[in-house]
């Protein structure tokens, strides 16, 4: 009976000693699942906010057709200057589906790259001069910087639309007499584009929100914008092995760079 008693108290310490040993283990699951919950609780609230708002830049440029086409019929007003209305808003739609449809791509991983070596200095050229009359129109400068002969690997036209985003971006949030400039460098491995601009700056406490799909800053311009630009631009560069990082602060522009692996020493033709 001793020898029983003596057994089953040892089975119940080495139980005792597992449970312990099993507890952080446990605590550390009960952490995971609450923290992936948290996560797709958060993912759910960003598709709602996705797509009421996707709804709301799809609905009313077909208000703006509607009205034209409305005044059209009854020759309240001219055919020249209604139908150059009803073609910006249908460029618009245009725009948002297309970029709402090559985000929902690019997140599944279903947009093939292509591969080979990308000169960074004429993607950069391509990108400032194609926009060099937008910037004219807004009466801002749009300059372009290039102090090292950068080169990456990945697709060139996926690349170029990264940072025709971020150049778009800081176009839509700079004020008249500002600044917009564009910088190639090198940087320990990685060649760089910064995109800097003297705009009203992103609060602190707003940055981790600006690759959001569809998030804008507050005060924002809705107008002319997808929301999705800084989304698309960032999963471009995450799935060429880079990263889009963002210095700014209220009151003082902003600066996203692209930052991607180096193909070889930067600086050498």
């Amino acid at each position: 009976m001793w020898i029983i008693s003596r057994k089953f108290a040892e089975q119940f310490t080495r139980s005792e000693q597992l449970s312990a040993q099993l507890e952080p283990v446990n605590r550390g699951l009960e952490q995971q699942v609450e923290q992936r919950t948290r996560a797709l609780r958060e993912e759910q609230v960003q598709r709602l906010a996705f797509m009421a708002n996707a709804f709301h830049d799809l609905r009313t440029p077909l208000f703006v057709v509607q009205g034209c086409l409305d005044r059209l019929e009854s020759g309240a007003g001219t055919g020249g200057n209604l139908t150059g209305v009803m073609r910006d808003r249908l460029d618009f739609m245009r725009k948002l589906v297309e970029d709402m449809f090559l985000m929902a791509k690019l997140e599944e991983k279903q947009v093939i790259f292509d591969e080979d070596r990308v000169p960074l200095a004429p993607l950069a050229e391509r990108v400032t001069d194609g926009l060099r009359e937008a910037a004219v129109r807004q009466d801002v400068r749009l300059t372009l910087e290039v102090r090292d002969r950068c080169i990456a690997w990945g697709d060139d036209l996926r690349l170029e639309q990264a940072l025709q985003n971020l150049v778009t971006n800081a176009l839509h949030y700079t004020p008249p007499g500002g600044v917009v400039t564009v910088r190639l460098y090198a940087e320990g491995n990685e060649a760089c584009l910064e995109v800097r601009d003297t705009g009203p700056g992103i609060p602190l406490d707003e940055q981790d929100k600006v690759f959001l799909r569809y998030y804008r800053t507050p005060g924002a311009k809705r107008q002319g914008s997808s929301g999705l630009g800084l989304s698309i631009a960032r999963q471009i560069v995450l799935q060429h092995q880079g990263r889009i990082t963002l210095d700014s602060r209220s009151g003082e522009g902003s600066a996203f760079t692209i930052r991607l692996p180096a193909v070889r020493r930067p600086g050498t033709e």
